[in-house]
């Protein structure tokens, strides 16, 4: 489920970013949800619901490199073009259990009012050139970005043989 501001038929671009040490060993790495609309009344009226199921399982010996979750959120505009409405990143739970969490979305703002009119008459806004961008912690505070809503995501998480890599986990948070 997400809130949205900017369109009302939106889908969404998924894919993970993790470090070096770990592997994708079951599951689909990136992929796209199904189109969905905005509720047209009540509370829910800037809500989208997907329903998409998104399941992977990563295998690693250091936590150096968590897995992160990045969503790109898209819709048409007014001439139907598709326009990126947001972007963000969140690391997976670092613990076992079922976890609910919003991913923030931001997209980069127009440098200039000629860039914003550019965008309009062209359909194509200001978009990051590498797609896990989101996911950096170092330079992604200091681009230009709107805020445009937020995705709400369900992890249900299973760990296993952690104490065997020396790990004890203790509610959401592991520790060596």
């Amino acid at each position: 489920m997400s809130y949205i501001t900017g369109a009302d038929s939106v889908h969404a671009h998924y894919s993970f970013q993790k470090g070096e040490n770990w592997e994708l060993i079951n599951g689909i790495e990136e992929g796209v949800t199904q189109m969905g609309s905005k509720s047209s009344a009540g509370e829910n009226r800037n809500t989208v619901v997907w329903n998409f199921p998104i399941e992977a399982q990563f295998s690693s010996s250091v936590p150096s490199g968590w897995p992160q979750l990045i969503v790109s959120v898209y819709g048409l505009d007014l001439f139907g073009r598709d326009q990126l409405i947001g972007t963000g990143a969140i690391h997976l739970p670092t613990g076992p259990g079922s976890f609910e969490r919003l991913i923030p979305l931001f997209r980069p703002r127009d440098s200039s009012l000629f860039q914003k009119i550019y965008s309009f008459i062209t359909g194509s806004r200001p978009e990051f050139v590498d797609p896990l961008f989101p996911a950096t912690t170092m330079t992604r505070y200091v681009a230009r970005t709107t805020s445009e809503g937020h995705v709400r995501v369900i992890f249900n998480v299973v760990l296993r043989n952690m104490s065997v890599m020396g790990f004890s986990i203790s509610g959401e948070e592991f520790s060596m």
